[in-house]
């Protein structure tokens, strides 16, 4: 498991290095990759998502065409700081984009935050964890029969 110390630092560096950092934001992304895996997995048991936000290769390559695409400085940013080629942040390919999400944390946290960020409803407040919790399963958990806002709320206490 990774120290949630280290890890709340590194989104918080990640969010304010690609221009999308809030307090709200960091705590709905850290309390997503608690809910979903408790930083524990980066592979989804049976299925196609990856990294601690289980984060699906079709999710991200839906971010790129429906959102980044018209966002190239938004591009070069997430490049650059996940270390990466810009070609491959534009990348249809779903084996690539489920490698790098798998092994790169900082393009894991993007695409976790890029799905928030596409959604046109404001985020709940940093202290509001029933509403980040009904947030999360309203638009972050696709899987109705798995995953509920107590399941959210619940996991929160690995970051304490």
């Amino acid at each position: 498991m990774v120290s949630h110390k280290d890890i709340r630092k590194l989104i918080s560096d990640i969010l304010t290095e690609i221009g999308l950092w809030s307090i709200e934001s960091q705590r709905l992304v850290l309390g997503t990759g608690a809910v979903e895996t408790h930083y524990i997995y980066i592979r989804q048991i049976q299925g196609p998502a990856r990294s601690f936000w289980q984060v699906e290769p079709k999710t991200a390559i839906s971010i790129f065409k429906d959102h980044l695409l018209y966002r190239p400085q938004r591009i070069d940013l997430i490049a650059q700081t996940c270390m990466i080629p810009k070609g491959f942040v534009q990348s249809t390919n779903e084996d690539k984009i489920g490698f790098m999400l798998e092994r790169n944390i900082a393009f894991a946290i993007c695409m976790c935050r890029l799905k928030y960020r596409m959604i046109p409803h404001p985020l709940p407040g940093a202290d509001d964890i029933p509403g980040q919790a009904e947030y999360w399963n309203d638009f972050y958990n696709v899987n109705p029969d798995h995953g509920f806002p107590k399941d959210y709320i619940e996991a929160q206490k690995i970051l304490d």
